[in-house]
């Protein structure tokens, strides 16, 4: 019950993080653009990024790295799966070119460094590499569209009273995601202990679900919308970001040690997603509904595949 009350917290707070991130933007006279690209996926992966701290900090560190994976595998097949579902989406080339790629490349990277366990200084090298991703984003944009910046009307009394409000108010909200993020860590390793399950299975699956809901919440409500751009940025954004800059963090406080599921079937099985996904994109640049149907079963097979119910390679 813990649990289940601390997801539905994460969930409610970084919802209300997300809807006030833009307009503080535009108060301080920050781009629309640093918003999306910055502000969306960094601000959704916040639970992940709690969480693995918190793991890291109590030196349960395999935590850390099945949130991140775990996380990422369901905002992949599921969350773009259900998006397909709503309503088929096509996919921009840069997608398909920048994003995928680089998500290929922090998969590939973290499976070169698993086998020995990620130390202090390979953290950093994680870490490092997300900065070159955010500028090929600004590099990108730049050249597509001008940043749009907030009116130049000179603010009121009221406006700028707003703006500190909001600020108290997220802050208030990032107080309460730092408790969730404490519980459900701590009513999963009770949980794990319970079933007798490992805790790295334990945060695969059950913390990397409800560390994905702000994600989840994102992706569904941006495909009713029609705004399916949001989605697949969102997703994609978030996972590099979690892969990358997340789990660096998390080796740089306490080294990451090896685990061999990891490395045989969990990881590769992450970068088969990501490569299944460019398939579809290359195809005809668009997912179907079909697809976002095989997308959402390759999921259940990695959840009992990695529960040891069904074989896996």
């Amino acid at each position: 019950m813990i649990f289940i009350g601390a997801i539905v917290v994460l969930w409610k707070t970084s919802d209300q993080v997300l809807k006030r991130v833009k307009d503080i933007a535009l108060a301080f006279g920050v781009s629309e653009l640093a918003v999306t690209i910055l502000g969306i996926s960094i601000l959704a992966s916040l639970p992940e990024f709690l969480v693995s701290i918190i793991a890291a900090v109590k030196k349960t560190s395999d935590v850390s790295l099945g949130t991140v994976i775990g996380s990422n595998i369901f905002t992949l097949l599921v969350v773009l799966g259900l998006a397909a579902l709503i309503r088929p989406f096509h996919v921009r080339r840069v997608i398909e070119e920048r994003d995928s790629n680089w998500m290929l490349l922090a998969g590939a990277v973290i499976l070169v460094l698993i086998p020995q366990g990620i130390s202090r200084w390979e953290g950093l090298v994680l870490m490092g590499l997300y900065f070159p991703y955010i500028f090929s984003v600004f590099q990108k944009e730049k050249k597509e569209k001008k940043s749009i910046r907030a009116g130049g009307r000179r603010r009121s009394g009221k406006d700028s009273r707003n703006k500190w409000l909001a600020l108290f108010l997220v802050g208030g909200n990032m107080v309460l995601m730092l408790v969730s993020a404490a519980l459900v860590l701590k009513s999963c390793l009770k949980i794990a202990q319970a079933l007798h399950l490992p805790r790295l299975i334990v945060s695969l699956i059950l913390i990397g679900i409800g560390s994905s809901i702000p994600e989840t919440a994102i992706g569904v409500t941006s495909s009713l919308r029609k705004k399916t751009e949001v989605t697949l940025g969102d997703v994609y954004g978030t996972n590099i970001f979690t892969c990358l800059f997340i789990l660096g963090v998390s080796a740089l406080i306490h080294p990451v040690p090896a685990a061999p599921q990891v490395q045989s079937f969990i990881l590769p099985f992450f970068i088969f997603s990501t490569i299944i996904l460019q398939i579809f994109f290359a195809a005809n640049r668009r997912v179907s509904r079909g697809e976002g149907v095989f997308l959402i079963l390759l999921y259940f097979y990695f959840a009992l595949a990695s529960l040891q119910q069904v074989p896996y390679p």
